[in-house]
């Protein structure tokens, strides 16, 4: 067995160094959108967390009841988000 030399590959082709990718701003509507969508996150999931006793007090619940309201919010969406792939 012959060992390879520094700067070939298994099959004895030269590695070739990884060109710099050209700077593009077109990626700047996606960043906007995952930007929105993690505000959306959080609006809708942690928000509510916050404000669970004012929530239960005003709905004249337990706190415990309006956080198991909330749990089950999140598992449905976790069970449907699935299915919302492309």
């Amino acid at each position: 067995m012959s060992s390879s030399s520094s700067g070939s590959t298994c099959s004895g082709n030269p590695v070739q160094s990884p060109s710099k990718p050209a700077a593009d701003t077109s990626n700047w509507p996606a960043i906007a959108s995952l930007t929105l969508g993690v505000v959306g996150l959080v609006m809708a999931e942690f928000l509510p967390i916050s404000l669970l006793t004012a929530m239960a007090t005003d709905l004249g619940i337990s706190d415990g009841a309006a956080g198991q309201a909330i749990t089950v919010t999140a598992l449905v969406g976790a069970v449907g988000a699935p299915s919302l792939h492309c």
